[in-house]
């Protein structure tokens, strides 16, 4: 069984709750449960061109999440959204593959986990958690996770088009965009996310 982590985004794709339930419960309906799902926000106070994601919206999607069965969490990007996060039971805290944010981590109790994604061997010296192996670029190509090492190619943050990397690496750990469909001015659903309809192949 794998952990699937689906980063749904931030304000921009979850600007509207229906649309967003929508897109959780074609997931739930989809699931064989032969991998534990965990779906992921991205909680910030600024980062244009994204939108910060109303934190009613994440409580709502949250609580709707958890009545299909389903954990959720957050990348947080400051102290601000890392408070708010703090408030929910979450299986983890996600710091996303930027240097600039790792000293976040000193932040977070030591008893609650912390998924780090890293390129390579750059990483924090500590981590109570996973360091989830990435290719920082939008979108990245299979073949620059193919090059890492074999470690790495089990705990992966996949910015790649399509199912390749899960396809061809079957990570033990795999986090995946996943939006509700293709628009053309939102940051979070270019051709390194995948649609309800296209995860399908992964979880069904």
């Amino acid at each position: 069984m794998a952990e699937i982590i689906l980063d749904i985004g931030s304000g921009r794709s979850l600007h509207n709750v229906m649309r967003a339930e929508t897109m959780i419960a074609k997931v739930a309906n989809t699931d064989s449960h032969k991998h534990k799902i965990i779906f992921k926000t991205q909680l910030f106070r600024d980062a244009p061109p994204n939108i910060p994601l109303d934190h009613d919206v994440f409580d709502h999607l949250y609580h709707y999440a958890a009545s299909l069965g389903y954990p959720m969490t957050s990348s947080v990007f400051d102290k601000d959204s890392l408070a708010f996060l703090w408030r929910y039971q979450i299986p983890f805290v996600k710091i996303a593959c930027r240097p600039d944010l790792y000293w976040l981590i000193g932040e977070i109790p030591r008893k609650m986990p912390v998924y780090v994604s890293v390129y390579d061997k750059v990483a924090p010296p500590y981590l109570n958690g996973k360091w989830l192996f990435c290719v920082p670029q939008y979108p990245a190509q299979i073949s620059e996770y193919l090059a890492f090492s074999s470690e790495g190619r089990k705990m992966i943050s996949d910015h790649s088009p399509g199912l390749d990397v899960w396809l061809n690496l079957k990570p033990d750990v795999w986090e995946k965009h996943l939006c509700p469909e293709r628009e053309a001015d939102n940051p979070d659903s270019g051709t390194f996310a995948v649609t309800p309809e296209e995860l399908r192949e992964v979880i069904a």
